[in-house]
């Protein structure tokens, strides 16, 4: 019988592992910054202020382009990303 000798991690994988999770950091960090953006101009401009439209699809866009592009590198982690922010998405109901 043979033992099974342990995997070391190499340092490209090190690597690779440290750049997903950057990826994901970033992801939440961006979605985080557009709503922060957004609730300012609501405080700035009171209660009967509103974003304007085109603001609120640029910011989908920008929301749909951080799922892409953790879709891509860091999929296991998409449905996390899309649930904490789709209340931002335009075309979700808002209540």
């Amino acid at each position: 019988m043979s033992e099974e000798v342990p995997h070391e991690i190499s340092n490209e994988e090190k690597i690779i592992k440290r750049l997903d999770d950057l990826i994901w950091i970033n992801a939440v960090i961006a979605s985080e910054l557009i709503q922060i953006t957004e609730t300012n101009v609501r405080n700035i401009q009171g209660k009967h202020g509103s974003i304007t439209k085109h603001c609120v699809d640029e910011h989908g866009n920008l929301l749909k382009k951080v799922l892409q592009i953790v879709d891509e590198y860091k999929p296991e982690a998409k449905d996390i990303l899309n649930e904490h922010i789709k209340y931002q998405l335009p075309e979700y109901p808002q209540q």
